[in-house]
């Protein structure tokens, strides 16, 4: 079964879109859009050959060999196909930053980074891409943001850059404890700022 985190990045994606899951890990987000009749064109890729070997074992046992394509790349290095999506989940901003430094990149983009987002979503907008969707998900006593960007310029405030798109009262609520409780600590006028900036996205949310 898929979690929670997975399902949501694989319901981000446009329905017939041709998508490559670059870092795929155990493939399940291949074999979920292929299962789902969500996409009939799906490549799997991983930069370790051990980590694909396990996407490659699990692609077979759901009898899918012959429709998800795997291949070992260092994002789209290797890659010499065009696709309307890119998944790039589970891992750290620098390294999503790394691979879409590409000329090759798809007009859409799905992204689900474990740190460092509002440095992201400052890449994204330079890069040129919008921030069409983002959603918050909680799971394993953990908030993950997950982001949809298409193609085309946008002018982000400085308190989307931070926090994002997302509206989700339960997560800024957490973040503004979360500051809280830095300045607490530190006593750094920036956290304290922080968390003056999700006061006024709470005030929004809940009018």
């Amino acid at each position: 079964m898929l979690s929670i985190r997975l399902k949501t990045i694989a319901q981000f994606v446009d329905k017939d879109a041709s998508v490559i899951d670059i870092g795929t890990d155990h493939a399940y987000i291949p074999i979920y859009l292929v299962q789902e009749g969500i996409s009939k064109k799906v490549w799997a890729t991983d930069v370790s050959e051990n980590a694909l070997n396990y996407a490659i074992k699990n692609i077979e046992e759901a009898g899918l060999e012959d429709v998800i394509r795997t291949k070992v790349s260092d994002g789209l290095k290797n890659i010499d196909e065009s696709f309307d999506i890119a998944i790039l989940a589970g891992m750290g901003t620098t390294t999503i930053k790394h691979i879409l430094q590409s000329e090759n990149i798809p007009e859409t983009i799905i992204l689900q980074s474990n740190n460092d987002l509002a440095d992201l979503r400052e890449f994204m907008n330079q890069l040129g891409y919008t921030l069409s969707l983002e959603k918050i998900v909680f799971e394993n006593k953990k908030y993950y943001s997950i982001m949809k960007y298409v193609l085309g310029k946008e002018l982000l405030t400085q308190e989307e850059v931070l926090f994002g798109k997302s509206n989700d009262l339960d997560y800024f609520m957490y973040l503004k404890a979360y500051y809280d409780k830095l300045y607490e600590k530190s006593k750094q006028q920036i956290f304290f700022e922080y968390s003056q900036i999700l006061s006024k996205f709470i005030e929004k949310i809940q009018a």
